[in-house]
């Protein structure tokens, strides 16, 4: 990756276009040129139309536009969704994006400590405005493979002549075996042009000093404030593999850094500053905010394990039951969290490259970057098979620190697969070369161009069976949306602006629907409880979504959804009586409650109790309502 003038520090390759003389140049060889300044429109629409194909198979048959369905599983597309939806609301009335009372009322949420992507919201507000947060959320989780496959291929243009070479490596990385896994859901996660994008402007500012140090820093400055504004997990991650990565840099080459630095520390600290004031609140309010808790902010640490990069999993199209049944084992079963996968003919591919081309800069910083952000995906201690081997990792020095305990390790893999993508569009970029130098020799005897055709053939199988062997089980689960027409109707303005609804199923991450009714109503009212981290009563965080005194209620109606005892929801809880229900909406000015029939495995008893305490319910748009305002 070093260099001086246009030679690597320690390579033999020059970096870039090889300048043809011009009695050598022959019809349309500028067409075929392959410096990393050129660019031919066809190519990158193709490039762009490709990526775009690939992208719709990973949720059809959901299209653009399309509000009927939502992309992936498990409850939290309902909850990004309504994320979506509330920083619309709130920079269209003036509300703030990182703290609202318009869920889990009374208490309200730190929104700055959920996966809330404000900028997304933001960035989606025509769409939400126009169609609705369902079409706004479907739409990113399309584009979000298309974006990050295409800065990857910007980068990557940067290290090699041939075009190709870049899009398989743009390919590997936007629809790697860590896209597949976070796109079942967590859209936050799989928004990722931004590490690419990051790489870029670094080698900018300390390798090819192209531009103004100052406007490249602004700029870098810029993209890590949006990808906080999108992820603060991947901010952070980022920003200390971009750390891992320069000190990389200085053990190959301490005084090249050093005198690199001394030209590009006014783009560094211009970076640091801007970034700083761009993100100064949103972080104050995440650490230090309105019920911002502490410690992690979850329990379980997931981690990737050691077979995990070359065990598949039930996300890839080609895997025999026997490895799947293995790889259910990691990451705790959670098929989200199990995305180091990259097989074992990729990593043959990448060593041959790395131990025949070590020479050249950017080989060893793509494979110590490489080894670097797979070692620290297995977390603290290592994990084989599923078991924890209690053997500490380089990652147990520093897990103490609060900073660590909040990673999730696994996801450390999305770095992994940059690097991987590098390495790989290098051998490819290398083959095509090779290939090219034989094409180009007077070989007289069919038998020599036969032997030309077939090491051409056999390099393309192998590329091949790499990628093959990667190619995702789409599409990814779909559900569809469940939002009764009440919630889109002019009934629902019987609701007070800003009024507080209680609904049947209650809230939760095991019942987050009424969080899409809100949503599909325009944020018209405030809810009671959540799917969102909250401070819970000892300071740390907790999804429980119960209010803070009667909670029974709450917990009964829980129950009723899940069909469980109401003493897992509360401990030692007995079910509501219709007197606590009366008490419960009293006390919290409960504006209507609104139930949905046939919801959970006990909606008849929640409509009994609720009956018994308010009277006959309206049947409305698909649901039971109660309207309490003015009583």
């Amino acid at each position: 990756m070093l260099e001086t003038g246009s030679r690597l520090v320690g390579g033999h390759e020059p970096v870039g276009p090889v300048p043809v003389p011009p009695s050598t140049r022959r019809r349309g060889a500028h067409r075929r040129a392959a410096g990393p300044g050129w660019s031919v429109p066809w190519l990158t629409l193709g490039v762009f139309l490709v990526y775009c194909g690939v992208a719709l198979a990973a949720y059809w048959p959901i299209l653009l536009g399309d509000s009927r369905f939502v992309a992936g599983y498990g409850g939290d597309p309902e909850q990004q969704v309504w994320f979506l939806a509330w920083t619309a609301f709130a920079v269209l009335h003036g509300h703030n994006p990182w703290l609202t009372t318009y869920l889990h009322y009374p208490q309200g949420v730190n929104l700055a400590e959920n996966t809330s992507m404000p900028l997304l919201g933001l960035l989606g507000l025509p769409v939400t405005w126009a169609f609705g947060p369902v079409v706004t959320f479907n739409l990113f989780m399309w584009l979000a493979y298309l974006v990050s496959a295409l800065a990857c291929f910007v980068l990557l243009r940067r290290w090699v002549r041939w075009p190709v070479a870049a899009f398989v490596g743009g390919l590997l990385y936007g629809f790697s075996p860590y896209m597949v896994a976070q796109g079942l859901g967590h859209l936050n996660l799989i928004v990722v042009p931004f590490p690419p994008l990051v790489l870029l402007l670094l080698d900018d500012l300390l390798v090819r000093r192209r531009g103004r140090p100052l406007a490249r820093g602004l700029l870098l400055g810029v993209v890590l404030a949006a990808e906080f504004l999108v992820s603060p997990e991947l901010f952070a991650s980022t920003i200390l593999m971009a750390l891992v990565s320069l000190l990389l840099l200085v053990l190959v080459r301490l005084r090249q850094v050093r005198d690199r630095l001394r030209r590009a520390w006014p783009g560094l600290l211009a970076c640091g500053l801007l970034t700083g004031v761009l993100i100064v609140y949103p972080a104050w309010v995440e650490f230090a905010g309105p019920h911002a808790f502490h410690g992690p902010p979850q329990q379980l640490v997931f981690t990737a394990d050691l077979l995990g990069t070359v065990v598949p999993t039930k996300l890839q199209l080609l895997a025999p039951a026997a490895l799947t049944r293995l790889s259910a084992r990691f990451a705790g079963g959670d098929p989200s969290e199990v995305g180091s996968y990259l097989g074992l003919p990729l990593l043959f591919v990448l060593a041959g490259f790395v131990l025949t081309h070590w020479r050249r800069g950017e080989v060893r910083l793509a494979a110590a970057l490489f080894v670097a952000a797979t070692v620290v995906s297995w977390g603290p201690h290592l994990k084989v098979a599923g078991h924890a081997t209690g053997i500490p990792l380089p990652v147990d020095l520093v897990f103490h620190l609060p900073l660590f305990q909040d990673f999730v390790y696994d996801r450390f893999a999305l770095y992994a697969d940059l690097a991987a993508a590098w390495l790989l569009a290098l051998a490819v970029d290398q083959a095509h070369s090779w290939w090219r130098t034989r094409r180009s020799r007077r070989l007289d005897s069919k038998a020599s161009r036969r032997r030309r055709w077939g090491s051409g053939a056999l390099l393309l199988a192998g590329f091949g069976v790499c990628l093959v062997l990667l190619v995702p089980a789409w599409p990814n689960p779909i559900y569809p949306v469940t939002v009764p027409p009440y919630a889109t109707s002019s009934a629902v303005r019987q609701i007070p602006r800003g009024g507080v609804v209680l609904t049947y199923p209650y809230p939760s991450d095991l019942s987050p629907q009424p969080m899409l009714w809100q949503a599909a109503a325009g944020m018209r009212y405030r809810l009671m409880g959540a799917y969102a981290l909250t401070r819970g009563q000892n300071g740390q965080a907790s999804l429980n979504p119960l209010p803070p005194t009667q909670r029974a209620v709450p917990a009964t109606l829980l129950a009723d959804a899940l069909g469980q005892p109401v003493s897992q929801f509360l401990a030692g809880g007995q079910p509501a009586t219709p007197s606590a229900v009366r008490r419960f909406v009293r006390t919290y000015h409960v504006d209507a409650v609104l139930l949905q029939v046939g919801f959970g495995q006990n909606s008849g008893a929640a409509q009994a109790l609720l009956t018994a305490a308010l009277g006959p319910p309206r049947t409305e748009g698909g649901l039971e309502v109660w309207i309490l305002s003015g009583r």
